[in-house]
């Protein structure tokens, strides 16, 4: 019995790696990204240099959250950012006469304005194997019992992605210079998830030349 028990233990620790292996790989495929990006090829005039930051949210905290943690990556660019809760009236919605009204008075140079605009639910399907439970006279010769020893099991896995929408706009024009949506995989925190957009919207702002890549000493 002895030697039975630990051939048990050997596939079980197999399959547990097996399954290990096929989370990571779904988990690898399912990370967070740009899904679409648009830029203007005619807006030529170089990296901007002040910029009102806009979080479009029911929930004023998040909108704060938002707000304060892309006013830190601009101004880690060398881009002077403002916060709009902070430069509209308390208690004042950030309307957009409001937000443009403050823009023209503090002569800021755009507008960068991000929201949530819709939730996926995705399936994934995990097949993992299963060892099944036999008499012990099943245990006795190991090439009997190996090849007969994998069943297999097929587990549903449901994901959740939010589709967020970023756009920067010229504030002289009013015109829309660029726009990216973004699939965030199920981040844990709002910590987890301003972090994962911000690093997907710099990263492609700087690579077009919006703003100032960050120089590392």
């Amino acid at each position: 019995m002895r030697k039975q028990s630990s051939v048990q233990e050997i596939i079980n620790k197999l399959c547990r790696i097996a399954a290990i292996f096929a989370v990571v790989s779904i988990l690898g495929c399912s990370r967070s990204k740009l899904t679409s990006v648009w830029a203007d090829e005619q807006f030529k005039s170089g990296p901007v240099n002040s910029v009102m930051v806009v979080g479009i949210s029911s929930d004023e905290k998040i909108r704060h959250l938002f707000e304060e943690h892309f006013v830190e990556l601009f101004e880690e660019r060398d881009t002077q950012a403002v916060p709009s809760f902070k430069a509209i009236a308390p208690g004042a919605k950030a309307s957009k006469e409001a937000v443009a009204e403050r823009v023209r008075r503090d002569g800021i140079e755009s507008i960068f304005v991000t929201r949530l605009v819709g939730v996926d639910k995705e399936v994934a399907h995990i097949t993992d194997p299963v060892v099944e439970a036999h008499s012990a006279r099943y245990y006795r010769r190991f090439d009997s019992y190996y090849p007969e020893a994998f069943g297999s099991r097929s587990t549903a896995v449901t994901y959740t992605y939010f589709k967020i929408e970023s756009n920067l706009y010229d504030a002289d024009s009013g015109e829309l210079v660029w726009s990216a949506r973004s699939k965030l995989f199920e981040p844990g925190t709002t910590d987890d998830a301003l972090e994962e957009l911000g690093d997907l919207v710099m990263n492609d702002l700087a690579k077009r030349g919006y703003v100032k890549p960050i120089v590392r000493n």
